[in-house]
């Protein structure tokens, strides 16, 4: 963090910091703090970790001012950030990933102070450190867990029971298919998904979630209505670009045969939405 986004404190000034924590058996924090007594450390980076501390020593006294979830934006745009992102990423797409990943931390934060009761910004650096353990831990052969993956990544694959989760407009199908007009892929993903299941299949959604920090309602994907073969109720919004009309505007038909058929009670499978 210390040098993103670059703040002219290299590879060398960071090594010689670590060594002089080392000697001083100090905490790498204690030895910024101490920057000015280590030695050969360059000029400009001595001037740049200073601000960079006093820049932390600002942010840490909002702590108790700010929400977790705002103390975290405020952090990200203390840094500045958000121009590295757009430094580093110049290709939209790839760029706007990017910056949702900096929302979920955000919205993770806000999530944390809500099931947490006296949550502070340690027990949510520590909550989030656990998350990213778990998620490097890759599952023993053989043991019965919980396989969490992507539409595409299960192609080919099989289990006894499947939960398809997220299955709302703007999800699947996602907003950019709508807009790209490659929705009939997010369909045949939402088939692949639907035929990984041997015995039972979950299929969910939620009524509304965190969005930029804002709760929003969410509405069902249109794949559901077209497997029950409904039409969508009449509050229901679709996710579509602005040329695009809705289906129950265009008459869009069912596309799912095979699907229902997969989803027979006869085979034991069990879809259920909610």
């Amino acid at each position: 963090m210390i040098n993103t986004p670059p703040r002219g404190v290299g590879k060398t000034s960071i090594e010689r910091l670590l060594e002089f924590a080392a000697e001083q058996g100090i905490s790498v924090p204690a030895a910024l703090a101490r920057a000015n007594e280590a030695k050969d450390l360059d000029p400009r980076a001595l001037e740049s970790i200073q601000a960079f501390q006093r820049l932390m020593r600002t942010a840490a006294g909002r702590v108790g001012e700010l929400s977790l979830q705002a103390f975290v934006r405020h952090v990200v745009d203390a840094v500045g950030y958000r121009a590295e992102v757009e430094r580093l990423y110049p290709d939209e797409r790839a760029r706007a990933e990017r910056w949702n990943a900096v929302e979920d931390v955000a919205n993770f934060a806000r999530n944390h102070e809500g099931r947490k009761k006296g949550a502070t910004l340690a027990t949510f650096l520590e909550e989030l450190a656990l998350g990213a353990e778990d998620r490097d831990e890759a599952p023993e052969k053989g043991r019965d867990v919980v396989t969490l993956m992507t539409l595409h990544a299960a192609k080919g694959l099989e289990f006894p029971r499947v939960y398809l989760v997220g299955v709302e407009e703007g999800i699947l199908p996602h907003q950019r298919a709508v807009q790209e007009d490659t929705v009939e892929e997010e369909r045949r993903l939402m088939y692949v998904g639907i035929t990984r299941a041997q015995h039972q299949l979950t299929i969910s959604h939620c009524l509304e979630r965190t969005k930029y920090g804002a709760r929003s309602a969410c509405f069902p994907s249109r794949f559901l209505y077209e497997i029950k073969g409904e039409a969508p109720p009449k509050d229901w919004r679709p996710a579509r670009s602005d040329k695009e009309e809705s289906p129950q505007a265009s008459g869009e038909r069912s596309s799912f045969p095979a699907a229902r058929r997969s989803a027979r009670p006869g085979r034991g499978s069990a879809a259920n939405s909610g």
